[in-house]
Formats: C-alpha cells, structure tokens, sequence
C-alpha cells in the first residue's frame, strides 16, 4: 500500500488562510476558492464558534461590505467547546 500525504481539508485550509492573512479584508469568493467547498460558510463559522478566531463579517463592523471577512488577531479566545 502507498503511503499517500492526506491532503488537509477545507477547515486546514482556511485556518491557514486566515493566519497568513490576519487584519486583511478578505472576500467570499476568494475564501470559497481556498476551501474548495460549497461547506466554506460553515467552516468559516466552526473556526469562528469552535476554535476561537476572531473572524469578522459586515454585522460586527460597518466599514466591512457583505462578503467580506477579517481575522482580527492570530490569538484565540477560549470558547464553549474547550470549558
């Protein structure tokens, strides 16, 4: 049997996106590309809810357009799911 890197998923893949691209405005579209998933949303969302990152849409701040996100800081708060 061949010993095959598993490629990272859609969530690693974000997760890494967002770390190289902290305080920068970020699109849908391109993050969609990134994932290389229709789930992109709800990944963005686990990183945000499950992990702690402080990722940023047009409700929590005005100056950002619907569709667009920013990961605040590479620091991660603590959330429910590690209480």
């Amino acid at each position: 049997m061949e010993n095959k890197k598993k490629e990272p998923g859609s969530k690693e893949k974000l997760r890494a996106f967002f770390l190289n691209n902290v305080g920068r405005v970020l699109d849908s579209e391109t993050i969609r590309q990134v994932a290389n998933s229709s789930e992109w949303g709800r990944r963005v969302r686990e990183l945000r809810n499950e992990e702690g990152f402080d990722i940023l849409t047009h409700k929590d701040r005005s100056d950002l357009k619907p569709g667009q996100y920013i990961l605040i800081s590479a620091e991660r708060r603590e959330t429910a799911f590690e209480q």
